[in-house]
């Protein structure tokens, strides 16, 4: 409490029986400042303990805030309410157990005193409203106690900092070492940012409770992709060995296989085949996120439409013709998640392509703020139907298609333009289907622009 003791000393009156000028301070009589009788100064009258004190101190800790730096947004309060007041000392206090931890305190240089000399421990006791000490020195509960008789202090006013469930946590208040009153203007502005600080206070816990929530997701996120991979993984090696039998089977023995057991095996096949490739969507979705977790650089486009270009060869039995229309020669964005857009979207024009070759027409362009791309295929194009719903997650353009498999069998599992829906909006943009059955479709996005990480980093050293 020492502090208390240099704070005095400077604000010390330079004459004797002078008052700090302020429309609040008022001089009090020599006869206002006798103690009631029967009074005695060695006796302080310390707070006592609220009847739900467990509770209430369960929600003091609940708002993760004793012991806290100091944070501009409470310490503001405290400055402009000093100002309004023209009170030298002003704080934003919590009762702990056994101290009053100072959130924030103007005029004082220490964070925290005990409780059992507090006036706040009175305050929060009150049923009024409002708690003020007009001149401690004659008050009974204080006119002994060391805020007082060793440091001068003569005037508090407080209001208690509720949470929504009525539990008192602290106050906002007020000190001066002169005595005085609080005049209703000055009332109301104490009250005022005294719920700034609860709500303050509300945003905080808030806060904390979103951050909680969020690393709780990212944990089970994380699960979620390590099931998958293992899932992908155990579905994967059996169904492979599975089509490689049946397909060593159909390939070696064509001639003393009936002709039912050539189209079970080659069931067997379809559905083994296209089960992988739902391993591999559902993967590919899940996993999505990491591509975002990279950061931004700048890419070359033509270099990047030549891995488009090759992994689509890879991917289809037909030739796949890519072209590009654009002028555009570098962007800025994440790498992989841009890629991804782009061979979801591809493999997609293969997978539903019911002609002798694939064809695929690239376009970019951009304006302050956005790049703009589109990719026209030459696909059977997306039922009536389902234009509105294909980004939805296990939408599939058509139940079956012989053209991809062969077979009449499923050939996808509606996450491929799911994923590329999600990709697109976590890069700030959006997309959009046009079709004409048997003519092809075209997929429109945007996507926003951003900085290098590698600018930023040179930014940050030069500033």
């Amino acid at each position: 409490m020492h502090g208390f003791c240099s704070f005095t000393a400077t604000l010390m009156r330079t004459e004797a029986g002078s008052l700090r000028a302020g429309s609040d301070v008022k001089q009090h009589r020599s006869k206002d400042r006798r103690l009631p009788p029967n009074t005695d100064r060695d006796q302080m009258i310390g707070p006592d303990y609220p009847d739900n004190e467990s509770e209430r101190q369960r929600a003091v800790e609940r708002y993760h805030i004793l012991d806290t730096l100091p944070e501009t947004q409470y310490d503001n309060i405290t400055a402009l309410m000093a100002h309004i007041a023209d009170t030298p000392v002003s704080l934003i206090t919590m009762l702990d157990h056994q101290r009053n931890f100072l959130k924030s305190h103007h005029g004082v240089p220490f964070s925290e005193s005990p409780r059992n000399i507090s006036f706040c421990g009175h305050a929060i006791l009150s049923d009024q409203p409002i708690t003020v000490v007009e001149d401690a020195s004659v008050d009974p509960r204080f006119c002994s106690n060391p805020l007082v008789t060793d440091h001068g202090i003569r005037f508090y006013a407080g209001v208690p900092l509720c949470t929504p469930d009525n539990f008192r946590l602290g106050t906002l208040c007020i000190f001066d070492i002169v005595p005085r009153t609080l005049a209703p203007a000055t009332q109301v502005a104490l009250t005022t940012l005294a719920a700034q600080v609860e709500a303050l206070l509300q945003q905080r816990i808030t806060n904390f409770e979103l951050t909680r929530l969020q690393q709780i997701l990212e944990k089970k996120n994380e699960q979620l992709l390590l099931f998958g991979q293992a899932l992908s993984h155990d579905l994967k090696s059996p169904l492979i060995n599975i089509a490689y039998s049946a397909d060593a089977l159909l390939s070696t023995h064509p001639q003393t296989l009936s002709d039912t057991a050539t189209d079970s095996l080659k069931a067997i096949l379809a559905t083994a085949t296209t089960t992988c490739r739902y391993a591999d969507s559902l993967l590919n979705f899940y996993s999505s996120d990491a591509l975002l977790e990279v950061d931004a650089e700048e890419i070359f486009l033509d270099n990047l439409l030549d891995e488009l270009d090759m992994i689509s060869c890879q991917s289809s039995a037909k030739p796949v013709i890519l072209t590009s229309d654009s002028n555009l020669e570098t962007l800025v964005t994440r790498r992989a998640a841009f890629l991804q857009i782009l061979v979801n979207l591809a493999t997609n024009a293969i997978k539903y392509n019911d002609k002798s070759s694939v064809s695929l027409t690239f376009t970019a362009t951009e304006d302050d703020t956005h790049y703009y791309f589109s990719l026209t295929d030459n696909s059977c194009g997306i039922p009536t139907d389902k234009i509105d719903h294909i980004f939805d997650r296990h939408t599939r353009i058509r139940p079956t298609d012989s053209n991809a498999d062969g077979n009449g069998t499923i050939s996808g599992y509606g996450l491929g333009l799911c994923t590329v829906k999600k990709l697109v909006n976590e890069l700030q943009g959006t997309i959009s289907a046009s079709s004409t059955e048997g003519v092809g479709s075209t997929f429109s996005f945007s996507i926003q622009k951003t900085t290098p990480a590698s600018r930023v980093a040179r930014s940050a050293v030069a500033a």
